[in-house]
């Protein structure tokens, strides 16, 4: 079934062929209005997003938070279970905690580019360590954004979305 250009809503997600003028309160988000969804669109199939994080309760929290956004994907416990995952599939994003056992983010970082230099998803780190010297000196080298642990829901997805935003405007990898 095709949709006629009258039957999609504009940009404010209204109906088309109603009046063109807005009041006030249609025109001005409400305070604690949540932003639109991240995906998916007509246009556009549910991000696709790795989360690899050490710590069970980080990783549902992420998992809850970006699924009621109507985002998919896979979680990982380390950076060696999130190269299974990404040989298996195509992410989106990877959100990937820093300091892991056995693979942390940066060794998972490099790994990635390693093997899929020119095809490779951004990534979004989340930490608590972020600020130490090691990860510190890694993360201004890479110019990876960052979410400091602890982050609120609303942070995650405002990141989330600016993140794959950006990397939809700017697709070169590697």
């Amino acid at each position: 079934m095709e949709l006629k250009h009258s039957q999609l809503p504009d940009l404010m997600g209204r109906p088309r062929g109603g009046s063109a003028a807005l009041s006030r309160s249609q025109a001005e988000p409400r305070l604690g209005q949540r932003e639109m969804p991240l995906l998916p669109t007509l246009t556009r199939a549910p991000a696709r997003i790795l989360l690899v994080d050490d710590h069970e309760e980080v990783r549902e929290l992420l998992v809850v938070v970006l699924r009621a956004e109507g985002c998919v994907g896979d979680a990982a416990g380390n950076g060696s279970e999130a190269l299974q995952c990404l040989e298996r599939g195509r992410y989106d994003l990877v959100v990937s905690d820093l300091k892991m056992p056995e693979l942390d983010g940066p060794g998972l970082y490099r790994a990635v580019l390693r093997r899929w230099p020119n095809d490779h998803p951004p990534f979004l780190f989340v930490s608590g360590f972020a600020d130490t010297p090691h990860y510190a000196g890694f993360l201004n080298g890479v110019h990876v954004p960052v979410l400091f642990k602890p982050f609120d829901a609303d942070h995650l997805r405002a990141t989330v979305r600016r993140v794959l935003e950006e990397h939809e405007a700017h697709p070169c990898r590697g």
